[in-house]
């Protein structure tokens, strides 16, 4: 949602920082 770079990765990157 806040990053278009990796439906995966990117959701989980912003959660878990």
């Amino acid at each position: 949602m806040l990053q278009q770079g990796g439906d995966k990765e990117g959701a989980m990157d912003a959660r878990g920082r």
